[in-house]
């Protein structure tokens, strides 16, 4: 802080310190008839004689309790609340001056292990060893949003100065460059062999000085080339997906090859889910407290169910198998209730039914065997409304059928008939 600093450690405190400077006296000879066992006295400064030369101290100040083990802390840019990260997963803030809790943060499943605020103090940003990264409002404590950033523990995060950009470290040996507003990964720094364990950045953001269990310490130099969101992700996944074949099985008999178009398409439906889930949660909420509704602009004027379906309509129907395939099994019960209602409500019969057989052929044992009452009641809701669907389109192309019969007849008869 310029002024001190704090720690924090396994006995469950938070001690904060302040600089002093003290006098360092030059080491006195013994004298003959100093008692033995006594330390030796420090002459008294001659009159006229330079001062004795000082050296830095810290003092400590002050003791803050808490209920787990400290495993890191940041202080917010105006001084005015800390930041702690303990085992437990939360995120504890305290006012600076009087240390009175002020709000907790709840969201990572494991310990978090580095922390830092951004300039502006209108962020936090948090990692853990559960291998994702959280943006945090400094408001009101709210997650803008979790992003799975590291395939290992991520180790160390670092605002850049004046910015909303931020980089990662974690101990898959990477260094990740991320936009704390868009919620997208920059760019990924190659070059350690070990954990990185450590970041710090100039004031000005052009050099960044990354530490690692490699034993080495790698300086990071800004440069004038451009970096698009998303471009070296997107460079590296394919890459990957070349190397190696990824494949789904089950049941021996549903095998999908992953392609990048594939699993981009499925990060954009699972997307959407959380945006259509977050604003069925915001509807219901204005419903019981009696308010009108504010509309989210994200869901373009449609309802949350119709977003969705919005977006499963963008996957190309050559794809759409694989695609599905690459959801996992959270986000597929997530979305067998919007199934379950564009099924009742009739909405593009085919691209529903396709999606639905696949999800239900690929997922039927873990569907058989679940407990959530939920995902029984949908498939409740799935079992009456596919029938009572597929019956009334029956009849629609009996009828259509019935109706070219009939038509082609009519030509036929004209045909043969003679001009009058």
């Amino acid at each position: 802080t310029g002024r001190g600093m704090m720690s924090g450690g396994g006995d469950h405190e938070v001690r904060f310190w302040d600089f002093e400077l003290i006098s360092a006296p030059p080491a006195a000879q013994p004298s003959d008839d100093q008692p033995e066992g006594q330390p030796d006295a420090a002459p008294a400064p001659a009159d006229g004689a330079a001062p004795a030369p000082k050296r830095l101290s810290m003092v400590h100040t002050r003791t803050l309790k808490l209920n787990d083990d400290v495993l890191c802390l940041a202080y917010t840019p105006n001084m005015r609340h800390i930041c702690a990260g303990l085992l437990d997963s939360t995120i504890q803030v305290f006012f600076e001056d009087t240390l009175k809790f002020a709000m907790s943060m709840y969201g990572h499943k494991m310990p978090v292990l580095a922390l830092d605020c951004s300039s502006d103090g209108a962020l936090l940003v948090s990692g853990s060893a559960d291998k994702n990264v959280r943006i945090w409002g400094l408001d009101f404590g709210n997650c803008h949003r979790s992003l799975f950033a590291h395939e290992e523990a991520v180790t160390a995060v670092r605002f850049v100065p004046e910015t909303h950009y931020f980089f990662s470290a974690g101990k898959d040996r990477l260094v990740k460059y991320w936009d704390g507003d868009r919620f997208e990964e920059v760019a990924a720094l190659e070059g350690h062999h070990a954990e990185v364990c450590a970041l710090a950045i100039t004031s000005d953001g052009a050099h960044l000085i990354s530490s690692s269990l490699d034993r080495t310490v790698r300086l990071w130099k800004r440069t004038d080339e451009q970096l698009f969101a998303g471009e070296d992700r997107e460079a590296r996944l394919e890459q990957a997906l070349d190397e190696q074949a990824v494949t789904f099985h089950q049941d021996d008999k549903a095998i999908a090859k992953a392609t990048a178009e594939s699993v981009r398409a499925g990060e954009d439906l699972m997307e959407a889910l959380v945006t259509a889930d977050a604003e069925t949660e915001a509807l219901d909420d204005a419903r019981k407290a009696g308010l009108a509704p504010s509309p989210n602009p994200l869901l373009l004027g449609l309802s949350p169910a119709r977003y969705v379906l919005r977006s499963l309509k963008q996957v190309p129907a050559s794809t759409l198998e694989n695609v599905l395939s690459v959801l996992p099994f959270a986000s597929v019960a997530r979305l067998l209730p919007y199934v379950a209602t564009w099924l009742q409500e009739g909405l593009e019969v085919e691209l529903v039914h396709r999606s639905l057989m696949h999800l239900l052929s690929l997922h039927q044992a873990q569907l058989a065997t679940t407990n959530s009452a939920p995902l029984r009641e949908t498939m409740e809701r799935l079992a009456q409304a596919a029938p009572a669907l597929l019956r009334r389109e029956k009849d629609t192309m009996g009828f259509n059928m019935a109706a070219l019969s009939f038509l082609q007849r009519k030509i036929d008869a004209n045909a043969n008939s003679f001009f009058r």
